[in-house]
């Protein structure tokens, strides 16, 4: 995610990631993660993680921060992790549309 932010690439994957957490500051404040808009900003995005972990929620908070903060310049319909199982009939448009949440034991 901070090569994405700080380099020009053509894609990123984020599996299991960012874990980043703005730990002790107050309600609604910003880190990082906020400030846009991120160089790679027309690249393609995806991002992966299991609902199982316990990280997830702030992963899934990132998502929805990196979004708010490319200014819709995210390929992105929807930050919302989709439920995706074990993600066996997952394509590239499923990759591309929103961060993936899987769900297998």
């Amino acid at each position: 995610t901070y090569l994405a932010k700080t380099e020009t690439l053509r894609g990123a994957v984020m599996i299991s990631g960012p874990q980043d957490e703005c730990i002790g500051c107050a309600d609604g404040g910003k880190y990082w993660i906020d400030d846009g808009p991120y160089t790679s900003g027309q690249a393609s995005y995806a991002a992966l993680g299991h609902g199982n972990e316990p990280m997830f929620s702030v992963m899934a908070d990132n998502w929805g921060r990196m979004q708010a903060a490319a200014g819709g310049g995210m390929n992105w319909e929807t930050a919302e992790p989709a439920d995706v199982g074990s993600a066996l009939d997952t394509d590239v448009a499923d990759v591309i549309r929103s961060p993936l949440r899987t769900l297998t034991g």
